[in-house]
């Protein structure tokens, strides 16, 4: 029998696939991207805010991989900031490489893809087979950020060469042990001291919440309030679901 790409990313092709009427969002490197055709969600671009001495600093929310902003819809207008999966490695980019040095104060991961994925090993497979490269072109079609958020490609490498925090940030990274996406899930915290890399679980061990759904999750978004301003942090456990 022939293996291909296509046939060992099936499942995962056909996940990826029905959400076949969203965005397709590519890292920084990649020149275009599809056109979203506007939205208006309640408490997001709001250009009437003010900011004031308690919260000085403006917020901006990333949304990850074939999603769009209506995946903050659940938090908003509660929520301040966050990057959710592709889109909590983009601000590092910016940072990095495109100029936002010094303008950023504090980055908050939701699932983010620090140090790339193997997709539930699934990309592993591919390579034992020797169809892992063959299948690009085919996949580019779909996103072609798919490739560039693989543990071992050429962005990943260069995003974490030299270091995978960005100096004078406060950062803070929060991931699920049934990420199915972001494999290994340890993927997704940043090694240097003074970074707090949170498990859900370990806020909630109940919480069965994957990739996709830590948006949605209540204990999810009491983290990130507490990150984002702790003088009025409240526990986050599985009582903040309620």
């Amino acid at each position: 029998m022939k293996f291909t790409l296509a046939s060992i990313l099936s499942i995962a092709s056909v996940a990826l696939l029905s959400l076949s009427s969203v965005q397709s969002v590519v890292l920084p490197i990649v020149a275009e991207a599809p056109t979203l055709e506007k939205r208006e969600i309640m408490g997001l671009n709001n250009y009437a805010c003010k900011l004031t001495k308690a919260h000085p600093r403006p917020v901006i929310l990333v949304h990850a991989t074939l999603l769009t902003l209506d995946s903050w819809k659940d938090f908003v207008p509660t929520l301040v900031t966050a990057g959710h999966s592709q889109g909590g490695i983009l601000g590092r980019d910016w940072i990095k490489y495109l100029g936002g040095k010094g303008k950023v104060n504090k980055m908050i991961g939701v699932s983010p893809i620090n140090h790339g994925t193997t997709l539930s090993n699934i990309v592993t497979v591919a390579k034992a087979f020797g169809v892992f490269t063959s299948g690009q072109a085919t996949f580019d079609k779909i996103s072609p950020s798919f490739y560039q958020m693989v543990n071992t490609s050429p962005f990943i490498t260069k995003l974490n060469k030299g270091g995978d925090v960005a100096p004078g940030v406060i950062t803070s990274n929060i991931a699920s042990k049934f990420d199915q996406f972001v494999s290994p899930y340890e993927s997704c915290f940043q090694e240097k001291a003074g970074v707090t890399n949170q498990l859900l679980q370990d806020l909630c061990m109940v919480s069965l919440n994957e990739h996709l759904t830590m948006v949605n999750s209540k204990v999810v978004l009491r983290w990130i309030m507490n990150q984002l301003d702790p003088s009025t942090a409240k526990t986050a456990n599985c009582l903040s679901m309620f």
